[in-house]
């Protein structure tokens, strides 16, 4: 059974470089660092950077976090991986605070201080959970079920089917494969156009932002069915992560919100 689709996908933002503020507020030091930036004026996600006690050098700890762009440290939560600091930066323009302001009016601004703090709230329960903090009602995605083209041999035995969408396109295509069977004498006994019954169920993604739908293996077209035990088993193949009994993530969010092994920030 063969069912045409599309995917999209979306790409991030190219790295810049920008000058970290580094140390004690009253006595910060600049240093050079990649940040990748956000759909929010004047944030940016980069590594978290520590001091190493004993030798002094700059380290990363395997966490996330989000700067202003002056370098200013915005959020740092302890176990944040990539997909965390992402949304945390989103997060904070929800806040009304314009963080392109300078980091010296930022960092003694009440406002900006509620919002880093609901924020950090938010964001460290998700990584106690292992998971985003922003995330779809559920995964499960009703589809109405398809048209289906279906050719019978000269025995009146099934052959091959093919689904559509839609009655006009089944039309449009059975009527090109009775042009292209008809070329070949005996093969072809009938062409009918019917359609299932029960609707179908897709698997989507739960973190929102994300478009990743569970695709079969063989025609890389999304996978269909009135089974959901079948979806499921399908997508633990596939190595998507089960939250809970309405929500999982794809393999890539699977990646992006485990959190890492938290360090002292």
């Amino acid at each position: 059974m063969h069912t045409p689709t599309a995917t999209t996908s979306s790409d991030r933002p190219l790295p810049t470089l920008i000058e970290y503020a580094f140390g004690p507020r009253r006595a910060p030091r600049s240093v050079p660092g990649i940040a990748e930036p956000t759909p929010t004026p004047g944030l940016v996600v980069t590594p978290h950077i520590k001091s190493d006690y004993p030798t002094g050098q700059l380290r990363f700890t395997g966490e996330w976090c989000v700067r202003a762009a002056s370098g200013l440290l915005v959020l740092a939560c302890r176990g944040a991986g990539l997909g965390h600091a992402r949304e945390a930066a989103e997060l904070l323009a929800r806040g009304g605070v314009d963080w392109t302001r300078p980091a010296e009016v930022l960092s003694a601004a009440p406002l900006a201080l509620d919002v880093q703090r609901e924020t950090r709230r938010q964001v460290e329960a998700a990584i106690r959970e292992d998971r985003p903090v922003l995330l779809h009602p559920t995964s499960w995605r009703q589809v109405p079920p398809p048209w289906l083209v279906d050719i019978t041999g000269d025995d009146g035995e099934w052959i091959e089917s093919y689904c559509s969408p839609s009655y006009d396109s089944a039309e449009g295509l059975a009527i090109e494969l009775g042009r292209e069977l008809g070329l070949l004498a005996g093969v072809c006994k009938e062409i009918t156009v019917s359609r299932l019954t029960e609707p179908l169920w897709e698997l989507h993604c739960a973190r929102r932002g994300c478009d990743s739908v569970l695709l079969d293996d063989e025609y890389e077209v999304p996978e269909q069915t009135a089974v959901r035990h079948d979806l499921t088993a399908a997508a633990e193949d596939q190595r998507w992560r089960q939250l809970d009994a309405r929500r999982l993530l794809c393999h890539a969010c699977n990646f992006l919100f485990r959190a890492t092994t938290p360090d002292v920030l």
